[in-house]
């Protein structure tokens, strides 16, 4: 199966595409967009075809390529591939730049995308719960993100505190 990323316009004047992935097997051509909008220009100047990939040089492109090598894993292996990338409206590289300033890497939404990877409904199910108190958790706290420069051992202690106190208080029995 070769599996290589193409750009698609809808019009032959527009000035951006969307992104899909493109395969051949047996002879027979399967396409499937991945929903993300990149100019022309930036296609042509920084994409690498042997790579499926852009110019990694460049930070811009960071989030797109890791956006990208996911896809591609999901495509090869059959997952349904999310469709959140699809309802941006403005170009992708636009949110990566404005994005650079905070440099800090979310462990929420690695912990979205691990879950997404999960095969089985329980599996998924199990990720979920977690996600849920952890969710329950920052919100305690008053933070909607957490980072993986936050999430230290004495964080875990605390969350893990928190759970335990949590499930006893919703199974507190009253005998009166």
């Amino acid at each position: 199966m070769s599996t290589k990323i193409v750009l698609n316009k809808k019009n032959a004047n527009d000035e951006f595409g969307i992104l899909s992935i493109q395969s051949f097997d047996n002879g027979k051509k399967i396409k499937k967009s991945i929903g993300i909008r990149v100019t022309i220009d930036d296609f042509k100047n920084h994409f690498n075809s042997d790579f499926n990939s852009f110019n990694p040089k460049e930070t811009r492109f960071k989030d797109i390529n890791s956006k990208l090598s996911e896809c591609i894993y999901k495509f090869e292996n059959g997952i349904e591939i999310t469709k959140e990338y699809k309802s941006d409206i403005t170009p992708i590289i636009d949110k990566v730049e404005n994005n650079i300033i905070d440099n800090r890497l979310s462990f929420i939404q690695y912990f979205n995308s691990r879950m997404e990877l999960k095969l089985t409904e329980g599996h998924k199910y199990s990720y979920l719960n977690v996600r849920r108190k952890l969710d329950k958790y920052l919100n305690y706290l008053g933070k909607k993100d957490l980072y993986f420069d936050e999430f230290t051992p004495d964080f875990i202690v605390k969350f893990n505190t928190y759970c335990l106190t949590i499930v006893c208080l919703q199974t507190k029995v009253d005998f009166s």
